[in-house]
């Protein structure tokens, strides 16, 4: 991405108007001395097309025909009918049951699902014990075999967002738009397909994709205040940036989580939150906060002792009345 970032800036022109009635002059943004019109611009036009083809047009190109010609192995065929038998006569015995007509569909839904993940996982293991495809597993590896060609996406994705982007002015609207519009397509795409192997880094995926879609959103409010002298609106005060902030931190947020989840167990993870909120309450109680005890359980003497003693500190406080007797209880 970063290769094709420089390639694309390339058409990154900007017109200035000379003041003087003539033609506009065009300059290079990433260089202003170099104008888009001169001879020396258009001697390296050929060259940077070339790494056009070869970088950002030439790699996803390479990449898909490579898994196109392995598809076979990355994808492999299974008996679904015979591997599954056992477990779709269980299900339909379980349906029969079933009398409702919504539990009827959910029920239907969730069958397809399972039955989509157990042939996944049977070709997932087929797929590992292929000697051959060891190669190219850097790949594929993180993919569902019905995904293969993921790792395309994957790419053509980065260098859209990366460089792509860059054909456009810096802080331009249209660069904003496009780019919002581009995440929002990639969202649905990751959201529909679900590829990864690991149902947490499904979860992580869709998180990055919707604080990429917000960030880009941000930037598209950012530019419309500025530019209508919205100054004092509710996009360009403290609050707004601190929200950008924490959306930029979600998906750290949200990866660690997992990670400490898988490393420890729910139930343990559970008990170590459920100590630590115990332990912040009793931090956060008063600690003069004496212990009463119900007067049901007290002696008469215990009583009569405790009386005694609340009278004495008024009496020194200088708000008591007087000596009093207290006789015990029969």
């Amino acid at each position: 991405p970063t290769c094709s970032a420089y390639t694309f800036r390339y058409f990154s022109c900007r017109k200035f108007d000379r003041g003087d009635g003539r033609r506009k002059l065009k300059a290079l943004v990433a260089d202003f001395s170099i104008s888009c019109r001169s001879s020396r611009y258009k001697r390296w036009l050929p060259y940077v097309v070339c790494m056009i083809a070869v970088w950002p047009v030439g790699c996803p190109l390479g990449m898909f025909l490579v898994l196109l010609a392995h598809r076979a192995r990355l994808d492999p065929d299974i008996d679904d009918a015979r591997a599954s038998q056992g477990t779709r006569q269980r299900l339909m015995s379980l349906m029969s049951t079933i009398t409702d007509t919504v539990e009827i569909d959910a029920f239907e839904r969730e069958q397809a699902r399972h039955r989509v993940a157990m042939t996944q996982l049977v070709k997932i293991h087929k797929r590992n014990k292929d000697h051959e495809l060891r190669a190219l597993e850097f790949l594929y590896e993180e993919y569902e075999p019905r995904c293969w060609v993921f790792p395309v996406f994957e790419s053509i994705r980065r260098v859209f967002l990366v460089g792509a982007l860059a054909m456009f002015y810096p802080g331009s609207l249209a660069q904003v738009a496009v780019g919002l519009l581009g995440s929002m397509l990639s969202y649905k795409v990751f959201n529909y397909f679900e590829p990864y192997i690991e149902d947490s880094d499904d979860v992580v995926s869709e998180v990055a994709q919707v604080q990429l879609v917000l960030i880009y959103f941000a930037a598209l409010v950012a530019y419309t205040s500025d530019n209508l002298s919205e100054q004092r609106s509710a996009f360009s005060g403290l609050a707004f940036g601190i929200v950008l902030v924490t959306i930029f931190f979600a998906s750290f947020v949200v990866a660690i989580y997992l990670v400490i989840l898988e490393a420890f167990g729910r139930g343990a993870l559970s008990t170590a939150l459920s100590t630590v909120r115990d332990h912040i309450r009793t931090v956060l109680e008063p600690a003069s906060q004496e212990r009463v005890v119900p007067r049901e359980t007290q002696s008469d003497e215990e009583i009569v002792l405790e009386l005694a003693d609340m009278e004495d500190a008024a009496d020194i406080a200088g708000t008591g009345g007087g000596p009093k007797r207290w006789a015990p209880r029969a």
